[in-house]
């Protein structure tokens, strides 16, 4: 398994040294202990997944989802934040080129194009809200709102479980 790095690793430097590397740890699993159905982070300490807590949700989760390990994706976010305002840049100055490019042609009237992309939108957002909300639901009762909404990620590189 690929180590992630603690809490408390210096965000100025890369995360993973290639590419290759960054696949690998994306796609690592959590440990697993079968006999007492029980999953731990990378630092030891044991996590309790939602269909653990209400059994009947296990029919709803594939086993790859339970043992996904979601610190690599986590390391990725935190080390390349700029990230996303790049994409946005490009897609602003797309719009723009876009607008140029586009204004001595004939309009496109994709009516049957648009409509496929907004149903498929529409149930690519319900599939992710009925995955996501349970787990938020259960955060904020166990943990209260302002945990879920402005609590940030744990610093300390060894906490206690």
């Amino acid at each position: 398994m690929v180590e992630a790095l603690p809490c408390s690793a210096s965000t100025g430097r890369a995360l993973f040294e290639d590419r290759a590397s960054l696949v690998a740890g994306l796609f690592d699993r959590i440990p697993y202990d079968a006999a007492n159905d029980r999953y731990f982070d990378n630092q030891g300490c044991e996590v309790r997944q939602l269909p653990q807590e209400f059994p009947f949700l296990k029919y709803f989760y594939h086993p790859w989802e339970m043992r996904f390990n979601a610190t690599h994706f986590a390391n990725f976010t935190e080390q390349n934040m700029a990230l996303p305002f790049f994409i946005c840049a490009a897609y602003v100055a797309f719009l723009y080129i876009g607008n140029k490019v586009m204004a001595d042609r004939a309009p496109i009237k994709p009516l049957s194009l648009l409509r496929s992309w907004n149903y498929g939108l529409a149930i690519f957002s319900l599939i992710g809200f009925l995955r996501t909300a349970p787990h938020l639901i259960y955060y904020m009762y166990q943990n209260g709102f302002y945990a879920a909404v402005s609590a940030g990620r744990r610093r300390e590189s060894s906490r206690a479980c």
